[in-house]
């Protein structure tokens, strides 16, 4: 694994102002990564992207980072999602769509809300 020199996202905003630029080369490097996952045949869903999950290296350029809840697409169902999610305490970041009475699982669209 490759040493991130400049820690987290999350980290980052708490402790420095960054310039617009640099705020938007980040925001396109992660939706780049995300783009990649999800564009896969099934798409690979991260499930619990937030900025403490997007490690910067020593340019700042983006990583995203742990895949312990990742799945592909056809293999996750809205009720292990959420068994995961609020086990690991990141209620927030769950889109509002999961809370819905849909049964549909969820979909690329989980990641993007983040």
């Amino acid at each position: 694994m490759e040493y991130m020199s400049n820690g987290s996202l999350n980290d980052l905003l708490a402790s420095h102002t960054l310039m617009w630029p640099k705020k938007f080369q980040m925001i396109h490097e992660a939706s780049m990564g995300m783009n990649f996952l999800h564009s896969l045949k099934p798409p690979l869903l991260h499930l619990n992207l937030k900025t403490s999950n997007i490690l910067l290296d020593e340019c700042l350029h983006v990583k995203i980072s742990d895949f312990g809840v990742i799945h592909w697409e056809e293999s996750v169902s809205k009720t292990l999602f959420m068994e995961h999610l609020t086990a690991r305490g990141n209620i927030s970041y769950i889109p509002p769509e999961a809370f819905t009475q849909c049964p549909d699982p969820p979909g690329t669209t989980f990641d993007v809300y983040r």
